[in-house]
């Protein structure tokens, strides 16, 4: 039974403050709050205990229904409307979910009640909670986008000594802070892709694959479990300091190659030779992030830096490989695309409401790979 209907119970009769308490639940998702960028964007505000609302809120159009008064009757009219919204969400979320919400039926044949004094029974009630509980769990989660899009490369000159370690930064520009956030609440996420012609690097950058900056985590496609997976809202305050996002040990990286190699034979396991010392160990794989606000414009720009630290002192030969980074955007959508999906769980009273397309970042580059000692990313572990 969801937690969200405290002391209703089976047989109970389901008042007015508890559909207009599920609305406002809903309405948290659908629309939510507007926020400045201040000090608490990376705080867990949470009213209730444990749900933080800065982290809520696709911002989509404000279709919803009306609360009810308190002393009226709840009808399937009103249900109706709500469960063609939860529908739409649940498709955003995951579009092969097979437990849409069934829009309540008119009433029997021979049934003179109007239809808009029939109540609705708790049973239903709880169905629409247990959705919206499973919202909130996959709340960042989006079938519904185009990945790949707003590629920029950033290469280095094949023959580039590389004495130190290498830092370059991409931006991702938004039109304002609600903006931002409500690209990554609804599940839009700022990939990497890393590119090496050789050696230990051109390893490291298979074994990790495309990284995903999102709401409040980063995933890899790869094998690998980095140490930092983290996202926007684990961005600090402030335009100065950088903020360590995702980061990745040539050992950790190593120990995944390792285990590839015992799975599927010694020869690509001897290819790279020892994973758990030497060239492996002395590198590492981090992404920072910053966020910048322009007061005047209220643009609102988040800058990335990609970095990756070699710290082989034992190495005399200088890193030589060509390294092309490569970073984008993924496309949130309009959904569900009535070509294609039945429309009947999306429509009410003649209307079928979609997921909005949110608004995507535009990408640009701040820096070229650059040469510098990082003097802190040094003997970590």
């Amino acid at each position: 039974m969801s937690t969200w209907l405290p002391g209703v119970t089976q047989g109970s009769i389901i008042r007015a403050e508890h559909y207009n308490k599920m609305l406002a639940r809903f309405s948290d998702f659908w629309i939510g709050n507007a926020y400045t960028y201040d000090s608490d964007h990376s705080i867990l505000q949470s009213i209730p205990a444990s749900i933080p609302y800065r982290r809520h809120g696709w911002g989509q159009q404000d279709v919803l229904p009306q609360p009810v008064a308190i002393g009226q009757i709840i009808s399937i009219l009103e249900v109706n409307w709500l469960i063609a919204l939860i529908n739409v969400s649940l498709h955003h979320l995951d579009r092969t979910r097979a437990d849409l919400l069934v829009p309540m039926i008119a009433l029997p044949q021979g049934t003179t009640t109007p239809l808009e004094n029939v109540t609705v029974d708790y049973a239903y009630y709880e169905r629409i909670m247990l959705r919206l509980d499973y919202i909130e769990a996959n709340k960042y989660d989006a079938t519904n986008k185009i990945t790949g899009l707003g590629g920029i490369d950033i290469e280095t000159v094949f023959g580039f000594t590389w004495n130190y370690d290498l830092t370059c930064i991409y931006s991702a520009t938004f039109g304002s802070y609600n903006d931002a956030r409500h690209y990554f609440n609804s599940g839009g996420t700022i990939w990497f892709e890393l590119e090496a012609d050789a050696g230990v690097w051109e390893s490291i950058f298979n074994t990790v694959d495309t990284i995903a900056i999102g709401a409040d985590f980063s995933v890899t496609s790869g094998f690998v479990d980095s140490i930092i997976q983290s996202g926007f809202y684990n961005i600090l305050f402030g335009e100065n300091d950088w903020t360590t996002i995702f980061d990745v040990s040539g050992s950790t990286v190593a120990t995944t190659v390792g285990e590839y190699g015992s799975e599927y034979g010694s020869e690509y396991f001897s290819e790279y030779g020892d994973y758990g010392t030497g060239e492996y160990s002395q590198r590492r794989l981090t992404i920072q992030g910053r966020c910048v606000e322009n007061d005047s414009t209220g643009e609102f720009t988040i800058e990335f830096r990609v970095i990756l630290v070699e710290d082989d002192s034992e190495d005399v030969s200088p890193i030589i490989n060509s390294i092309v980074v490569t970073a984008g955007y993924e496309e949130i959508i309009d959904a569900p695309d009535f070509n294609t999906d039945d429309p009947y769980y999306y429509t009410h009273n003649n209307t079928s409401y979609q997921f909005l397309q949110r608004t995507s970042p535009t990408m640009d580059v701040v820096q070229v790979w650059t040469d510098e000692n990082l003097a802190e990313f040094n003997n970590q572990p």
